[in-house]
């Protein structure tokens, strides 16, 4: 299996040959194990020890590599670093243990692994395209959305405009926030001292045009244009990588005479922004109808199996999913999934590990989590 995407896990690790033996002859004896990076996992259970090596037995059509990871999900979760140091027979091994690592952070629920088809995942939702940051090509179909929040804003913000990234009507200000995630605010064009941020998230106007001997030229055509204040607010889009980069602004000069802009409306336009992000990613999901097989399962988290094309292509470079969870006899409940890991187990096989949240109705009074809840713990009563 080849890992894609791994969060991040906090180890507490135990190194000293000694007290790895004793680990694995104490505590760990009786501990179901599973070869790390197998689908489904690989089982290994506990044989004899000597001479500071464990024997280990394993279904006898795998073949082990000369260092192999093995793992359980107790409380916490555990992993052991092997070296293979003989293999007298399929299906058994000999192995020097080299690394203990315990997570820090106690697993939450407990994991039940589903191997009869009886709980599968449909209707998946992905963005089927990262959302285009093109500077020298509008984007037909974000200049709609733009369009319906414009007219819907100018009802709180007269004269707002919207530009997409690759406008050439855009206004200077705007491009100083290219690389930005900033915004620019000057409540009264009059006043040096407002050209200053306010707040962490506020460019240094002031600082920019001092440094450009621009300050007063500014100030002299905002005024003689009647103008009172001025506000530009990138709409910012999280890239795959964590990045956040502009792909439209809002910018508004408010009329000597009106209302001035102030940090309140800053605030507004950045809640709008996250509102025309989720329209543009909407716009661009796909569904997929197939069933899609669940791995395992607890009450915050499932793994899928991903096989359908376009969910191969499409998902690992996403950052969630939505899709229906579905248990035998029981009505969809659906989930939006945020990926924590994603490994490769064979051609057009992906296997994705995911943190759940409610993200619509079910058939129940009960939300898509408490229902999700009384589900598993029925799993857990029935062994």
């Amino acid at each position: 299996m080849k890992p894609l995407i791994e969060k991040e896990r906090d180890w507490d690790f135990v190194r000293n040959p000694e007290k790895v033996a004793a680990l694995l002859r104490d505590r760990l004896a009786k501990v179901k194990f599973y070869l790390k990076r197998t689908e489904p996992p690989a089982e290994f259970y506990r044989g004899n020890e000597q001479d500071g090596l464990f024997e280990y037995h394993y279904s006898p059509e795998l073949e082990l590599e000369r260092e192999v990871t093995l793992y359980s999900t107790l409380k916490r979760q555990v992993e052991v670093d092997f070296l293979v140091e003989s293999t007298p027979e399929p299906g058994t091994a000999w192995m020097r243990p080299q690394e203990v690592r315990v997570g820090k952070v106690a697993r939450e629920h407990a994991r039940f692994n589903v191997t009869n088809g009886s709980i599968f995942a449909t209707n998946v939702r992905v963005s089927k395209n990262e959302i285009a940051i093109d500077n020298t090509r509008p984007q037909v179909s974000n200049k709609v959305i733009f369009k319906e929040f414009e007219k819907h804003l100018n009802q709180e913000i007269a004269g707002l405009k919207i530009f997409d990234y690759a406008s050439r009507e855009r206004p200077e200000e705007t491009k100083l926030l290219n690389k930005s995630t900033e915004a620019i605010l000057v409540t009264d064009v009059s006043d040096f001292s407002t050209y200053k941020p306010v707040e962490p998230g506020i460019f240094n106007y002031y600082e920019y045009l001092e440094d450009e001997d621009l300050l007063e030229k500014t100030r002299r055509r905002y005024q003689e244009s009647h103008i009172e204040s001025v506000v530009a607010v990138p709409i910012l889009y999280e890239m795959a990588d964590g990045r956040h980069l502009p792909i439209a602004f809002f910018y508004a000069e408010s009329p000597r005479g009106q209302s001035a802009f102030d940090i309140k409306t800053v605030a507004r336009l950045r809640e709008v922004s996250q509102e025309i992000i989720d329209r543009i990613v909407d716009a661009n999901m796909i569904s997929v109808k197939d069933r899609q097989g669940v791995v395992n399962i607890s009450e915050g988290g499932v793994a899928l199996e991903l096989t359908h094309p376009d969910l191969v292509k499409y998902v690992p470079h996403r950052k969630e999913i939505i899709f229906d969870l579905i248990f035998k006899m029981q009505a969809p409940l659906r989930f939006r999934g945020q990926i924590c890991h994603l490994q490769e187990i064979g051609p057009g096989h992906l296997m994705i590990g995911m943190n759940l949240a409610g993200s619509g109705h079910s058939d129940f009074r009960k939300s898509s989590m408490d229902r999700l809840r009384s589900l598993v713990r029925m799993l857990s009563e029935t062994g």
